[in-house]
């Protein structure tokens, strides 16, 4: 789940953006939630929730948009801040705030959904954990505590801090979401945590104890991977 602000006082600009988002959620898969706001001061007023992105408009009535991101700043040094504007002057100002990046009104899909793809990258790095829904209900589970992931008679198992759990979700999915920390399929059937590996023997990979098949599509690229991750 993505916690998503935005910002914004023209309500034809703030529909455009909410419907941008709710196409990117339908065609990635990718569940989020999202709230607006219409002014800097209502959107600083607002407690409960922390945004992992936040969509900024430049031209705000009251405070603008860049004071806004400053009072911001003060309190939450790290949240993604994407600026959207009309005019490029207004782009620029956002190295002063540490924007990621900037939007050019009139926002269209191709280019919203291309930067969305960096941002969720972006979102992935900075969580040290992960939420998943299991047989029991919901996990929340360090990243670094993740051995591997399984896929056995049809169901996906994750295998993290000495436990095997059964994951309601699929590898493709796993290895998008894990992939900006490390993880990378040996074959079909695995998706490994290349922080845990301990030895390739062969056509096996050692993690977390046990031994895992790498095929031979996967291991000229698995082992290069493992190679630029152990180099840093």
């Amino acid at each position: 789940m993505i916690n998503i602000a935005i910002i914004e006082d023209e309500p034809v600009d703030l529909e455009n953006i909410k419907t941008l988002l709710g196409t990117y959620e339908a065609q990635k898969d990718c569940p989020m939630k999202t709230d607006s706001f219409t002014s800097g001061e209502s959107f600083l007023c607002a407690k409960g929730t922390a945004y992992d992105l936040i969509f900024m408009d430049m031209q705000l009535g009251g405070m603008d948009g860049i004071e806004t991101s400053r009072k911001l700043r003060e309190h939450n040094p790290d949240v993604i801040i994407v600026i959207v504007t009309s005019l490029m002057q207004y782009a620029i100002q956002g190295y002063s705030i540490k924007a990621a990046d900037y939007l050019l009104k009139p926002l269209e899909y191709d280019r919203f959904a291309e930067k969305m793809d960096e941002f969720y990258k972006l979102i992935q790095k900075k969580r040290k954990y992960i939420v998943v829904k299991t047989e029991n209900g919901m996990a929340k589970i360090r990243i670094s505590d993740i051995a591997f992931l399984e896929v056995f008679g049809h169901q996906l198992y994750m295998i993290y801090s000495g436990k095997r759990e059964r994951v309601i979700s699929t590898l493709s999915k796993m290895e998008a979401e894990l992939s900006p920390y490390g993880f990378v399929k040996c074959n079909k059937c695995y998706l490994v945590n290349l922080a845990m590996v301990e030895g390739i023997y062969g056509d096996d990979v050692e993690v977390g104890g046990k031994l895992l098949k790498i095929s031979r599509r996967e291991k000229a690229d698995f082992i290069q991977k493992l190679t630029r991750f152990a180099e840093g």
